[in-house]
């Protein structure tokens, strides 16, 4: 039990930030149930481009909320997709966030 923590613990040292291409399951707040895409290249700044997937929406998420909600166990990793999602994922995301009007082109 004692070198299973341990592991655990230096995991979240190493590990404890969005993966490219991966989709993750919201635990806790207002939008708990959730799941969303991280779309990398997407990423603005000091924010962080997501795809909630249900109901579908395009948002930019501040890097330091988004490392404390992973640090406290709120955001858990769910499954990496394949290219061919992730593609669709990512197109997903710039039509809605040129509808919301917040698509911020390099």
């Amino acid at each position: 039990m004692i070198m299973k923590n341990f592991v655990k613990n230096i995991g979240k040292l190493f590990y404890n930030k969005l993966k490219y291409r991966s989709v993750y399951a919201i635990l806790s707040g207002e939008m708990a149930g959730a799941t969303f895409t991280y779309i990398e290249e997407e990423n603005c700044g000091e924010n962080y481009a997501i795809l909630i997937l249900s109901p579908t929406e395009a948002l930019y998420i501040s890097k330091k909320e988004t490392d404390y909600e992973l640090k406290n166990d709120n955001i858990m990793f769910v499954d990496k997709l394949p290219k061919d999602h992730y593609d669709l994922h990512r197109a997903q995301f710039i039509y809605y966030a040129k509808k919301k009007g917040i698509y911020a082109n390099r």
